[in-house]
């Protein structure tokens, strides 16, 4: 559709089973761009709930059935998915108690091996929920040693183990049907260079990459227990900012890496050396230097 244009800040991309890329683009909804080459806008704007204020896209996911989940602020049920039947975006929890609904809005959502739902919020802890919307525990939000907040991220890096990253560090959590969940450690400063944690990515050797807000990157490798940190040297080869939002990894294993503060970065885990992208005003270059999402689609790299 060229009469569709995507404006307002891209928050997430995701590539589903069918080769779409789903576009987050907060107060605008989602776009699907599609194989043929069309622009599909899904506008929430129906949804609202206080209609002097617009709805907000916060976050995308695509599950372990390509199916696209969508936290949306100011909605009448925050948490919708895409029915490909449909096709549009329904409800998720339509018959959860609205009371609990409204603490679910979710920055972070993941699906673990186990069929569980999680759902990573802004002030009240982490969701576990079932398939049959069900709440299956609350964690991680009382007042003891074990409570976070401003959760970012939720990665499972291997089955029974979830990876948490918010204004606390890094979060250890363990998952189990059989003996059940559990706070396991909380890493902060000086094991992470910054308590800020924000993406989390796994690479397809097992190397674990985390981006804080400010300490730059700190990396380790499957077979050792700490973290190298990679951060900000006007002085030589290094990352070109410490601001770090994102991380996507291409065919050759090597990885992209987005900041909030200066640009695109990319990381040749061979050589061990950063190229960056920067704008270039006159130049066919980035077009703003806040990287929020990337996206690897076979050879081309999208860029939010």
């Amino acid at each position: 559709n060229t009469n569709v244009r995507i404006r307002d800040r891209i928050q997430d991309i995701v590539y589903d089973d069918i080769k779409n890329i789903w576009i987050s683009a907060g107060r605008q909804g989602i776009f699907a761009y599609r194989t043929d080459g069309t622009l599909e806008q899904y506008s929430f704007t129906h949804e609202t709930t206080d209609k002097s204020k617009p709805s907000r896209v916060t976050s995308i996911y695509k599950d372990k059935h390509n199916t696209v989940w969508a936290s949306v602020g100011n909605t009448k049920y925050l948490i919708y998915k895409f029915d490909r039947i449909a096709h549009k975006f329904v409800p998720a929890f339509p018959n959860m108690d609205k009371s609990i609904l409204i603490k679910l809005s979710s920055q972070a959502i993941h699906d673990d091996t186990f069929c569980t739902m999680w759902g990573g919020t802004w002030e009240n802890g982490l969701y576990a929920i079932d398939k049959e919307s069900r709440i299956k525990g609350i964690y991680l939000d009382n007042d003891t040693r074990d409570k976070i907040v401003h959760i970012h991220s939720i990665t499972e890096y291997e089955p029974g183990k979830l990876m948490i990253g918010s204004d606390d560090g890094l979060t250890y959590f363990y998952t189990s049907p059989v003996i059940g969940n559990s706070f396991k450690a909380h890493l902060k400063e000086p094991a992470i260079s910054n308590q800020f944690v924000y993406p989390i990515y796994k690479d397809r050797e097992g190397g674990l990459w985390i981006g804080t807000y400010y300490g730059g990157i700190n990396y380790s490798s499957p077979n050792r227990n700490y973290f190298s940190t990679y951060s900000h040297d006007p002085y030589k080869n290094s990352i070109s900012g410490n601001v770090v939002s994102c991380f996507c990894e291409d065919m050759k294993g090597n990885i992209w890496i987005g900041t909030d503060d200066a640009g695109l970065n990319y990381f040749d885990v061979k050589t061990d050396k950063f190229t960056n992208f920067k704008p270039i005003k006159g130049r066919n270059s980035l077009s703003y230097h806040n990287i929020h999402a990337l996206c690897i689609d076979n050879n081309e790299l999208w860029i939010g």
